[in-house]
């Protein structure tokens, strides 16, 4: 594992459903993961993701969020699939490995359409025959509601002051929604990567349906059931390369 892993520490499933196209469309605690700018109300959120089925990979959370503070609270956990080897490359066993990710963020508003966030990462992985080490890494967020219909957002992700690595990427999304019941956004990535993701409310805020994919050739697809201020949503990855994924979350509003 790397600093990449913080990158992943989410189990939001609104915006895993969609693609991971957050920038523009994060909401509440997404934002923490996604674009801190986007920080805009007050819930509190659980999560799980089972990451690529097959390799005995889970992420569990726990979330905050206001209009202005975020917090989380994730652990990744890896055992039961496939052997760990020393730097020799002999075998010790099964692979065991975990990664406690804690987050902090801050929005500020810069007048009523812009606003900017930062989000502070740390992450602290170990691996049970190679120790531990930890990273302290910087999202920062920028988003700007150009019209009633059109919004925009952009993060610079996992910037740090290490040796080997400066920023993980940065991605610039866009969403719209002008027509009543559909929400479409798409986003790019320096990853060489560009993700597209729509939200279908046929009942309101009752039902969201939601769907994505992405340049990598992975498709996403999901639901949201909202009953008075509780939000269930479920999430499913179709990998072309790697086992799928899964997520679920239970969000209240506060």
């Amino acid at each position: 594992m790397s600093q990449d892993s913080i990158s992943v520490m989410n189990c939001c499933s609104r915006i895993s459903a969609m693609g991971g196209a957050g920038a523009s469309t994060a909401e509440g605690c997404e934002a923490i993961s996604y674009n801190p700018a986007k920080l805009n109300k007050k819930e509190l959120t659980i999560g799980y993701q089972n990451l690529y089925t097959e390799l005995g990979m889970n992420i569990s959370s726990i979330s905050y969020a206001s209009k202005v503070f975020g917090f989380q609270l994730s652990y990744l956990n890896i055992s039961g699939k496939g052997e760990e080897t020393d730097y020799d490359g002999n075998v010790l066993g099964d692979l065991s490995a975990g990664s406690y990710n804690a987050a902090a963020s801050y929005k500020f508003d810069v007048s009523k359409s812009t606003s900017l966030g930062i989000t502070g990462n740390f992450l602290f992985e170990q691996v049970k025959s190679h120790g531990s080490s930890s990273y302290l890494t910087f999202d920062l967020g920028a988003y700007n509601k150009i019209s009633k219909v059109v919004n925009a957002g952009l993060v610079i992700k996992n910037l740090s002051f290490s040796d080997d690595q400066f920023i993980d990427a940065v991605n610039c999304g866009i969403s719209y929604s002008g027509i009543k019941t559909l929400l479409l956004t798409t986003e790019v990535s320096t990853l060489s990567l560009m993700k597209f993701g729509a939200e279908y409310s046929p009942f309101g805020e009752t039902l969201k349906i939601r769907g994505g994919l992405d340049t990598n050739e992975n498709l996403f697809t999901g639901l949201g059931v909202n009953v008075n201020d509780w939000m269930i949503g479920a999430s499913y990855q179709i990998n072309r390369e790697l086992p799928n994924t899964y997520s679920f979350s239970l969000s209240y509003k506060l």
